[in-house]
């Protein structure tokens, strides 16, 4: 287990250092991600040469609706669930 820019060494680390090198990664990332907000709807958008998606949130702690635009959307619901990707003309993995 490790993130590609942010190297790994143990074998078999014990929970302190997984939650240490988590929050080490954590720290780089933080900034692109969006707390305490709900996922109302995501929709396709006509963009010019790209197409973008739209993601339609709602901030838990305010209520206050939001839309954003965005080139991909990654969903992760659990660590034991099967990953599907859906079929999207020229997705490229």
């Amino acid at each position: 287990m490790h993130h590609s820019d942010l190297p790994w060494s143990p074998l078999l680390p014990d929970a302190e250092i997984v939650l240490q090198y988590l929050d080490n990664y954590a720290k780089e990332v933080l900034h692109l991600d969006d707390f305490r907000k709900q996922v109302l709807d995501v929709c396709e958008m006509n963009g010019e040469n790209v197409p973008k998606l739209e993601v339609k949130l709602q901030n838990l702690d305010t209520n206050e609706a939001e839309q954003k635009a965005f080139d991909a959307v990654v969903v992760s619901s659990g660590r034991y669930n099967e990953p599907y990707v859906p079929a999207v003309p020229d997705l490229k993995l």
